[in-house]
C-alpha cells in the first residue's frame, strides 16, 4: 500500500517536473530575447549618436567655412526698397521736387 502511494507521487512529482521544465525553458528563451534586443537598442543609440555628432561636424564646419558669404541681394529688392525710401522721404517722388535755391 505505501509502495503503490510513492509510486503515485512518483508520478505526479515527474509530471510537475515536466511542466517546470517548460516554463522554465520559454522563460530562459525569453530572457535570452530581451538581452538581445537590449543590445540591439544600445547598437541603434550608438549608431544614432555617431550620425548626429557627424551631423554636427559637418554643419559646424559648413558655418565656419561659409561665414563670411551673405546671402546674394537681387537688384530687383534694391530698387524696391530704394523707391520704398525715397517715397518715405520725398512723399511725392524725386521728380516732383523742384531745386530749392541755396542761401
Amino acid at each position: 500500500q505505501n509502495l503503490a502511494w510513492v509510486r503515485k507521487l512518483a508520478l505526479h512529482i515527474d509530471e510537475v517536473q515536466e511542466r517546470l521544465n517548460g516554463v522554465g525553458c520559454r522563460l530562459a528563451g525569453e530572457v535570452n530575447q530581451r538581452l538581445r534586443d537590449v543590445a540591439r537598442v544600445e547598437e541603434v543609440q550608438a549608431q544614432a549618436a555617431l550620425r548626429q555628432h557627424v551631423v554636427g561636424n559637418l554643419n559646424h564646419e559648413q558655418k565656419t567655412w561659409f561665414a563670411s558669404l551673405k546671402e546674394p541681394v537681387l537688384e530687383s529688392e534694391v530698387d524696391r526698397v530704394e523707391e520704398r525710401i525715397i517715397g518715405q522721404v520725398f512723399p511725392g517722388g524725386l521728380r516732383s521736387q523742384k531745386a530749392k535755391p541755396r542761401r
